[in-house]
């Protein structure tokens, strides 16, 4: 089953896991979306994410995170 690993630290991507034929996948989804609202992905601020001075951190993105999902819901239709 496809799933969206847990963060780890300051990171910025956001990376999906799946196994195809008895091979581990990942899938990492990068977003440079600085200028969206909001930037943090919920998982962020669920972890008490704050931005800096320019109003970003070196975060998951919320753009990044909600097509992971996109990603993790398809290949789990599938099969994956």
């Amino acid at each position: 089953m496809a799933e969206i690993l847990p963060l780890k630290g300051k990171y910025y991507g956001t990376v999906v896991q799946f196994e195809h034929n008895g091979e581990d996948y990942e899938i990492k989804v990068w977003c440079d979306d600085h200028f969206e609202k909001p930037f943090a992905s919920e998982r962020e601020i669920a972890r008490g994410w704050r931005a800096d001075e320019e109003g970003h951190d070196h975060v998951e993105s919320a753009l990044g995170y909600t097509i992971a999902r996109i990603i993790e819901r398809a290949l789990t239709e599938e099969g994956y």
